[in-house]
């Protein structure tokens, strides 16, 4: 894939998309869509899946090279937080806010299924004072089982966050980037919309394949709430009835706002690119450095990788 140079905007925004390798189908869509606006993209990548087991470290090589303009962060698993189902997500959110650019003033979280509409969010971004905001709380569709099942109801999943140490010391919460958005200082905004009024992203979380939302519910950081593989067994033993089992929404049928290839999968490359692949107590260094402004002498050496 050809090097792309990202929009040098005056907004100065750094995008940093939460990844594994079963959300691939979602992937070249997601960085497609923010490079129009992000002046830096940052995709942090565990080397393992959140319930511990091990990526496949050849397709993560295949995904770096496929995006060569992209920085992927590859950090290490750490056993002892196995069994903390927010602890991995919130980890890569911090660490994706570490490696931003000085420059950078807000950082956008996303889910790599979450897929923003470039053309309404870049009117949004010329014409809605989003500065006089420490956190925004960005509206999302919500998509089950098809991109044409879209829920009646609205999220605000995505978090657009002023870049400071308060607000990147709370991505740790627990309850992930709602919390972060909870304890971030006045004055913020839940639920914004559009300038037509409308959501700006939309969210593919649970559209997938019988096999894939198995893959999902076996690692995510919500996979000890319910027994999702019955659920799923159940909600693929008929066609869609009109609900989903996660929250009970009703569904219209509409038109795909984006075409995505459920099936896909990385092309071979000859590229070399690789991720910058950090260790665990270089891990520590970053939360150390974040938390308390410990300047250790392992902090400079990773800034040099951007």
């Amino acid at each position: 894939m050809e090097k792309k140079k990202f929009v040098n905007l005056e907004h100065s925004i750094g995008t940093v998309i939460n990844f594994c390798s079963y959300d691939f189908a979602f992937l070249s869509l997601c960085i497609e869509v923010v490079q129009e606006f992000s002046s830096q993209i940052i995709i942090p990548v565990c080397d393992h899946m959140f319930n511990g087991e091990k990526e496949d470290p050849l397709f993560l090589q295949k995904i770096y090279a496929l995006f060569p303009h992209v920085q992927f962060i590859e950090f290490p698993f750490d056993v002892s937080k196995k069994n903390d189902p927010h602890y991995w997500h919130n980890l890569s959110r911090l660490i994706g806010g570490f490696f931003l650019k000085k420059e950078i003033r807000y950082a956008l979280f996303l889910d790599c299924d979450e897929i923003i509409d470039t053309s309404s969010f870049r009117e949004w971004l010329e014409h809605f004072d989003y500065t006089q905001y420490t956190a925004i709380r960005l509206a999302n569709y919500w998509y089950f089982r098809s991109s044409s099942y879209r829920a009646t109801t609205w999220e605000d999943t995505p978090l657009f966050l002023r870049k400071t140490k308060e607000n990147l010391q709370a991505l740790m919460h627990p309850q992930e980037r709602a919390g972060t958005y909870f304890v971030a200082c006045p004055d913020k905004k839940r639920m914004c919309l559009s300038l037509n009024k409308k959501p700006m992203v939309h969210h593919f979380s649970w559209v997938r394949t019988k096999e894939q939302m198995l893959k999902k519910v076996s690692n995510w950081g919500h996979r000890k709430d319910r027994n999702w593989k019955h659920l799923v067994e159940q909600e693929f033993s008929s066609s869609f009835q009109g609900t989903d089992f996660v929250h009970g929404y009703l569904f219209e049928t509409v038109d795909p706002f984006f075409t995505i290839d459920l099936l896909a999968q990385p092309i071979k490359t000859a590229s070399n690119v690789k991720a910058l692949r950090l260790k665990v107590h270089e891990v520590h260094c970053i939360d150390l450095y974040l938390h308390f402004e410990v300047d250790l002498p392992q902090i400079s050496p990773l800034l040099k990788h951007f």
